[in-house]
């Protein structure tokens, strides 16, 4: 059995033990409030379609699922092996390649994106070596 499905009837038992008994004579207007709050850990994961990067006149593209709920946003980090330079291009905007293969990219917000990214002026340390990305995310 799933851990939520054994979880959630003991959550609604300890909530109902939490609520006052109702009173002999009680007026029709009592009422109570419970105060039940949750924390919710951060959940980010990003999907690459490959590792390896098929270059064409230095270009290329490449699915990329990213998917993280953090209320306070996420960053994206994607590292390229055997680039010299290259910008990568998303939906949300575009970034040079440092000098380290690494190309940054902030959300601001919790959110699901599943979309192509594309590869443009790239140019390979060495022409004859497969160039590779690797796609990380982390919350805020």
């Amino acid at each position: 059995m799933h851990a939520y499905a054994r979880t959630l009837p003991l959550i609604a038992l300890l909530a109902a033990a939490a609520l006052p008994a109702p009173a002999a004579a009680a007026s029709d207007d009592a009422s109570s409030t419970l105060l039940l709050t949750a924390q919710v850990t951060s959940f980010c994961q990003v999907v690459q379609g490959s590792g390896e990067v098929e270059l064409s006149n230095g270009a290329a593209s490449f699915g990329v699922m990213e998917v993280c709920n953090s209320a306070g946003g996420y960053r994206v980090l994607a590292s390229f092996a055997n680039l010299d330079r290259g910008t990568v291009v998303t939906a949300d905007g575009s970034a040079e390649l440092a000098d380290d293969g690494t190309v940054t990219f902030v959300r601001p917000s919790a959110r699901k994106i599943v979309q192509s990214w594309a590869l443009r002026d790239a140019v390979k340390h060495d022409p004859a070596a497969p160039v590779f990305v690797q796609v990380n995310v982390s919350p805020l």
